[in-house]
């Protein structure tokens, strides 16, 4: 069975108006419960689901001027739902709002929420792939950043709020203590890390691998290093009363591993070391 999939941008302001969508407005067509023999081929009986992604201009996960939704995690959400038979739709929103909205059941889950014990406090994630962080730097600086203590002694752009801050925090007091210090340049987001890189303010600015390989793509006067800094496991967030819809999830992606269709939408967006092995609800976390 083939679902209709839709991508729509809402504004902030109109999330008051949307109280039909998502989870409120099955209320009376409420989630089946999960067998206990883990089979979850058409479960969903065509009911529909919304998914909050994030806007973002970078290829891997990308919200197009007409609405549409490209992107590893909207492939493989539109695999698994085509498991489940879910008519799977998505609703594009900064990360904060997303967090908001699917915890108060406006929406039924969100995407890119990494897997550590804060977010295990009010959500189930489903966690189906790793993500990291790396560096990119002028390829004229002809710069070697394999391990954390090499980013000592340099300027580093960073993004305020980033789930990395707490092992930025200790690289800065491991330079320190080594007397070759790290300067922290906090920023808004990794564009500006980006603009101010090739202005010639810092040395280096923290990316998200994937959007890393996507700015090298973009400009060969920049370069993505080898550093892989505190990589985290990550996947769909779903609010504790949807503990169901974790499960059946979780379940789909994992026959998506099964069946090697998980590899193949990898590897389409060239981040295949985003790879783990299985599928699992709120795993011990990595970092």
């Amino acid at each position: 069975m083939r679902h209709k999939i839709s991508a729509v941008l809402v504004p902030l302001f109109l999330l008051s108006l949307t109280a039909g969508c998502g989870a409120d407005d099955g209320a009376d067509d409420p989630i089946v419960k999960t067998p206990a023999n883990g089979e979850v081929d058409g479960i969903g009986g065509g009911k529909e689901l919304t998914m909050v992604i994030l806007t973002s201009s970078n290829p891997p996960a990308q919200v197009g001027t007409d609405n549409s939704a490209t992107g590893y995690v909207m492939d493989m959400a539109r695999a698994a739902a085509d498991i489940l038979d879910y008519d799977l739709k998505f609703v594009a929103l900064d990360f904060a709002s997303g967090v908001t909205a699917v915890q108060s059941g406006r929406y039924d889950m969100e995407a890119f929420m990494f897997g550590n014990q804060e977010r295990y406090q009010a959500f189930d994630v489903a966690v189906y792939y790793k993500q990291s962080n790396t560096v990119v730097t002028l390829a004229e600086d002809g710069l070697n950043i394999q391990e954390a203590s090499d980013l000592c002694g340099h300027k580093l752009a960073v993004s305020k709020g980033s789930t990395y801050m707490s092992e930025v925090d200790k690289t800065v007091a491991d330079c320190k203590s080594a007397g070759n210090p790290l300067e922290i340049i906090e920023l808004a987001d990794a564009p500006s890390g980006y603009l101010a890189l090739k202005a010639g303010r810092v040395d280096m600015h923290l990316i998200q691998t994937d959007y890393a390989e996507a700015e090298v793509a973009k400009d060969d006067a920049v370069e993505a290093q080898p550093l892989d800094y505190f990589p985290q496991l990550a996947g769909l967030g779903f609010a504790k009363k949807n503990g169901e819809l974790a499960k059946q999830f979780s379940a789909a992606y994992n026959k998506l591993i099964e069946s090697g269709t998980y590899t193949e939408i990898l590897d389409k967006y060239g981040v295949s070391t985003f790879a783990i092995e299985q599928s699992e609800i709120n795993p011990e976390p990595i970092n």
